[in-house]
């Protein structure tokens, strides 16, 4: 959703302060120096796999470990997912 969004900075030497993650349709910036490592909540992963079937997963390859690729699985194709903590949000967006 196109919009400016405060996020809390999780990770690494600027952990505790904020960061402001801009969305303009398909693309997306954060000022201050961060990276989407730094605001990503790192023990919580997803990935949204489609196509095949779920029992094709081995069960072995979860969790995935920070860092790592979401696993393969056979006749699947996945979209990697991050968590992102959002404590604010601009004020012309928190009056929709």
């Amino acid at each position: 959703m196109k919009g400016r969004y405060q996020l809390q900075v999780l990770n690494g030497p600027k952990s505790g302060s904020p960061a402001v993650l801009t969305v303009t349709g398909d693309n997306w910036e954060l000022d201050s120096g961060a990276t989407l490592d730094d605001v990503t909540h790192r023990p919580c992963r997803s990935g949204r796999y489609s196509g095949g079937l779920p029992s094709a997963a081995n069960p072995k390859d979860f969790p995935v470990t920070h860092g790592a690729v979401m696993p393969a699985v056979p006749g699947c194709s996945c979209v990697d997912y991050a968590v992102l903590f959002i404590v604010g949000l601009e004020k012309e967006q928190a009056d929709l």
